[in-house]
Protein backbone atom coordinates (compact mmCIF):
# COMPACT_ATOMS: atom_id res chain seq x y z
CA UNK A 1 0.00 0.00 0.00
CA UNK A 2 1.35 3.32 -0.97
CA UNK A 3 0.87 5.61 2.00
CA UNK A 4 -0.07 8.87 0.38
CA UNK A 5 -2.30 11.97 1.10
CA UNK A 6 -4.23 14.05 -2.02
CA UNK A 7 -6.55 16.44 -0.58
CA UNK A 8 -7.31 17.17 3.24
CA UNK A 9 -11.33 19.13 2.62
CA UNK A 10 -11.71 21.53 5.26
CA UNK A 11 -15.72 22.18 5.96
CA UNK A 12 -16.05 26.38 6.12
CA UNK A 13 -18.75 28.39 7.39
CA UNK A 14 -18.18 31.09 5.07
CA UNK A 15 -16.28 30.28 2.13
CA UNK A 16 -16.03 33.49 1.05
CA UNK A 17 -14.06 35.01 4.73
CA UNK A 18 -12.02 31.40 4.25
CA UNK A 19 -10.81 32.06 0.75
CA UNK A 20 -9.73 35.81 1.83
CA UNK A 21 -8.06 34.69 4.69
CA UNK A 22 -5.96 32.07 2.49
CA UNK A 23 -5.22 33.94 -0.57
CA UNK A 24 -5.37 37.43 0.41
CA UNK A 25 -4.18 36.13 4.72
CA UNK A 26 -1.63 33.63 3.74
CA UNK A 27 -0.70 34.77 0.22
CA UNK A 28 -1.57 31.69 -1.53
CA UNK A 29 -2.76 31.12 -4.99
CA UNK A 30 -5.89 29.07 -5.64
CA UNK A 31 -5.49 26.20 -7.98
CA UNK A 32 -9.06 26.23 -9.08
CA UNK A 33 -11.65 28.79 -7.61
CA UNK A 34 -15.28 28.58 -8.29
CA UNK A 35 -18.37 29.27 -6.97
CA UNK A 36 -18.77 26.36 -4.41
CA UNK A 37 -15.20 25.09 -3.63
CA UNK A 38 -11.74 26.31 -3.38
CA UNK A 39 -8.85 24.27 -4.24
CA UNK A 40 -5.13 25.06 -3.19
CA UNK A 41 -1.95 22.96 -4.38
CA UNK A 42 0.11 22.96 -1.06
CA UNK A 43 2.52 20.49 -1.50
CA UNK A 44 3.63 17.99 -4.55
CA UNK A 45 0.44 16.14 -5.07
CA UNK A 46 -1.63 17.56 -2.09
CA UNK A 47 -4.23 19.70 -2.07
CA UNK A 48 -6.25 21.66 0.81
CA UNK A 49 -10.26 22.05 -0.49
CA UNK A 50 -12.21 24.59 0.94
CA UNK A 51 -16.11 23.74 1.26
CA UNK A 52 -19.18 25.32 2.59
CA UNK A 53 -19.43 23.05 5.93
CA UNK A 54 -23.46 22.35 5.05
CA UNK A 55 -22.53 20.90 1.42
CA UNK A 56 -19.57 19.18 3.45
CA UNK A 57 -22.16 17.67 5.48
CA UNK A 58 -25.15 16.99 3.12
CA UNK A 59 -22.19 14.88 0.93
CA UNK A 60 -20.55 13.03 3.17
CA UNK A 61 -23.46 12.70 5.34
CA UNK A 62 -21.54 13.81 8.55
CA UNK A 63 -23.05 16.12 11.22
CA UNK A 64 -21.78 19.68 10.11
CA UNK A 65 -19.75 20.62 13.19
CA UNK A 66 -17.47 24.02 13.17
CA UNK A 67 -14.37 23.85 14.86
CA UNK A 68 -13.62 20.46 14.58
CA UNK A 69 -9.61 19.71 15.82
CA UNK A 70 -7.56 19.45 12.82
CA UNK A 71 -4.02 20.90 11.82
CA UNK A 72 -2.30 21.99 9.42
CA UNK A 73 1.77 22.95 9.02
CA UNK A 74 3.94 25.27 7.53
CA UNK A 75 7.41 25.73 8.00
CA UNK A 76 8.63 29.64 7.55
CA UNK A 77 11.72 30.69 7.83
CA UNK A 78 11.41 33.00 11.19
CA UNK A 79 8.67 34.24 13.63
CA UNK A 80 7.91 37.19 11.89
CA UNK A 81 6.21 35.25 8.89
CA UNK A 82 3.06 34.14 10.58
CA UNK A 83 0.05 35.58 10.90
CA UNK A 84 -3.50 35.44 11.40
CA UNK A 85 -4.95 35.00 14.62
CA UNK A 86 -2.23 33.71 16.62
CA UNK A 87 -2.91 31.04 19.57
CA UNK A 88 0.84 30.41 20.74
CA UNK A 89 3.05 32.92 19.77
CA UNK A 90 6.07 31.74 17.40
CA UNK A 91 9.11 30.10 19.31
CA UNK A 92 12.09 27.85 18.56
CA UNK A 93 11.13 24.08 18.04
CA UNK A 94 13.19 21.50 19.50
CA UNK A 95 13.40 19.74 16.13
CA UNK A 96 14.75 22.91 14.49
CA UNK A 97 13.05 26.70 12.93
CA UNK A 98 10.05 27.81 14.49
CA UNK A 99 6.50 26.75 15.22
CA UNK A 100 3.30 28.44 16.53
CA UNK A 101 -0.22 27.84 16.56
CA UNK A 102 -2.98 30.19 14.57
CA UNK A 103 -6.48 29.85 13.91
CA UNK A 104 -8.07 30.11 10.46
CA UNK A 105 -11.82 32.18 10.16
CA UNK A 106 -13.66 29.26 11.67
CA UNK A 107 -12.14 28.64 14.76
CA UNK A 108 -14.60 29.29 17.45
CA UNK A 109 -11.12 30.90 19.71
CA UNK A 110 -11.23 34.01 17.11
Amino acid sequence: MDQQLSMVTLGVEDLATSRRFYSEGLGWTPLLDVDEVVFYQVGKGLALALFPLADLAADTGAPATPGTPFTLARNLGSPAEVGANVLKEPQRAAFGGCHAWFTDPDDPAE
